[in-house]
């Protein structure tokens, strides 16, 4: 995934992962996070609420 998107996806809930999440949502979208997240985590929500 990580070569596909030619970016290092961190894991877990930290600034690093909100920051790679939205990147890629401004780069691709919102369904990429359907992708390369667990939506039921805090991250997911809080990137969207960072891009809208």
């Amino acid at each position: 995934m990580c070569q596909s998107l030619n970016t290092t996806l961190p894991r877990g809930f930290n600034i690093l992962a909100n920051d790679a999440g939205t990147s890629l949502v401004q780069e691709h979208g919102k369904d990429i996070l359907w992708k390369i997240s667990k939506t039921n985590f805090p991250n997911y929500k809080q990137i969207l609420e960072r891009v809208e």
